[in-house]
């Protein structure tokens, strides 16, 4: 007979870190979950929207620049390890699985002091300062990129892939276009709410140089006042697309406009999507640079943001792509079948 299980979600800052959580939790709906951040932020929103109760600490960021909110970083660390140790010892999770950000180090500092195994899933090549200190108290830590072991001193890793909405993992399986053809080269351009602002205005001013193309652009919460703009220029845009909006926008599109995210990279990967990838050169550890780095294998165009900006592009370079299913999935989870989906003699401890 197959035992429920209290799970302790903890990740967030960007939207990428967020919805692999709740992918998790609906992959494996047979558990119980709670969402531990910040209030305030988006994930409160959306882990309410999945169904999974929020509990708030307070925390702050590791800036690596000097600032005098530094000085705030011990007491506010001390308190949220305060505060989640008693979310923690209330709410008795089996296990904590990270996605990482600052709220993850007093987390699972407290989780450390109760005596709850913790377990992190790094996305990036080049891991985020938390996880630099997180992979600490980790039993074990999954990874997007065989490139990222480097970073954590442990044999205890394991690359199991990205973590993707299972919902989009099928429909990326299923023939068919939903929103239509047309002769033009359809063009997405999916790049965040944050550090998108430059690329919409460099659409905006060269709009004569999208005319072959069918285009649709998601704006995302942070930039939807750029709507009106791009209605003149007769280009489409979407607010907020969430995961059945995303995979008809991914069955649609030839190429996409993309930053770094890894998810959606992994994402736009997994619909034989060909991409321009920009990311962004002031990004933590550059690390945005070295995701995309990763995907000039496949053919895939890494561009700069000065010659972006420059308007140095090479998008027509992609006109002549094709849309190319890759062979096999991303969406690699069998080793987390077993830590989400334990059955009653399962002894996670001695995992």
């Amino acid at each position: 007979m197959q035992k429920n299980y209290r799970i302790a979600f903890v990740g967030g800052g960007t939207g990428w870190h967020i919805t692999p959580l709740i992918s998790l939790a609906k992959t494996f709906p047979e558990n119980d979950y709670i969402w531990i951040w910040e209030e305030g932020w988006l994930e409160n929103r959306l882990s309410k929207e999945a169904w999974i109760p929020f509990h708030a600490i307070h925390a702050d960021k590791l800036r690596r620049e000097f600032s005098w909110k530094n000085l705030l970083i011990p007491y506010k660390m001390s308190l949220g390890i305060k505060e989640a140790y008693s979310i923690l010892k209330t709410h008795t999770p089996d296990f904590i699985f990270s996605k990482g950000s600052h709220v993850s180090i007093p987390v699972t500092i407290a989780a450390t002091m109760l005596h709850i195994p913790v377990y992190l899933h790094e996305s990036d090549t080049v891991p985020w300062l938390a996880n630099r200190i997180t992979w600490l108290f980790a039993k074990t830590i999954f990874l997007w990129f065989p490139e990222a072991k480097s970073y954590f001193h442990t044999k205890n890793t394991e690359v199991i892939g990205q973590i993707i909405n299972p919902l989009l993992v099928q429909k990326s399986k299923e023939p068919g276009n939903p929103l239509g053809n047309s002769e033009k080269t359809h063009l997405l351009v999916i790049c965040g709410s944050q550090g998108s602002k430059n690329i919409f205005q460099w659409i905006l001013e060269n709009s004569d140089d999208f005319r072959d193309f069918s285009i649709k652009i998601i704006l995302w919460l942070k930039n939807t006042e750029m709507k009106q703009l791009f209605r003149e220029k007769n280009m489409e845009t979407i607010d907020f697309a969430d995961a059945d909006t995303l995979w008809e926008l991914y069955k649609w599109s030839d190429i996409a406009i993309t930053r770094w995210s890894a998810t959606t990279l992994a994402e736009l990967d997994m619909f034989g999507i060909k991409k321009i990838i920009i990311p962004l050169p002031w990004s933590g550890w550059n690390h945005q640079y070295h995701n995309a780095l990763y995907y000039t294998k496949n053919d895939d165009i890494l561009l700069e943001e000065k010659d972006f900006i420059n308007g140095v592009s090479q998008i027509r370079q992609l006109i002549s792509f094709k849309k190319t299913m890759q062979e096999g999935s991303l969406y690699t989870l069998d080793p987390l079948k077993k830590l989400f989906t334990f059955t009653k003699n399962d002894n996670l401890t001695e995992k």
